[in-house]
């Protein structure tokens, strides 16, 4: 059975992400706040950031194993941050989802074109993957 684990490890989340297929590095002025990783009899298939960037709290560096896709394992570590956001007394949840349909599913909207949506993209516009691996979409969820 796969545990989500608190962890403080954030160089070690993404560098999992990245061999995942995560574009590396971070965008400026990010924040890393807590962090989650999904464990199966000793190793990590998963993992899940809480960040802050300009006062947004944000779903960040989401990943899952390719073997453990289409379990629910996303959705459980989207709850995770979503459950923490909440307690850390946020009224938004916001996220560049690289996989719309997880979000989607457990109540994110996406966001429309305006300095929310571009802050959101930040880096994606000009990042390698857009486009042809990755197709970044800015979605946020209200959580009170």
């Amino acid at each position: 059975m796969v545990e989500l684990q608190a962890t403080a490890d954030f160089d070690t989340l993404r560098r999992l992400g990245v061999a995942a297929g995560l574009e590396p590095g971070i965008v400026p002025g990010v924040e890393a706040l807590a962090g989650w990783t999904a464990v199966e009899d000793g190793r990590v298939v998963g993992g899940v950031m809480l960040e802050r960037l300009d006062g947004r709290l944000l779903v960040g560096w989401l990943w899952v194993d390719p073997r453990f896709r289409r379990r629910g394992l996303g959705g459980r570590l989207v709850e995770t941050v979503v459950d923490a956001a909440r307690r850390r007394g946020a009224g938004i949840l916001w996220a560049t989802a690289r996989v719309p349909a997880v979000f989607l599913r457990h109540g994110f909207e996406p966001v429309p074109p305006g300095p929310d949506h571009d802050r959101l993209l930040g880096t994606c516009l000009e990042c390698a993957q857009r486009g042809s691996t990755c197709h970044p979409v800015p979605v946020a969820r209200r959580l009170v």
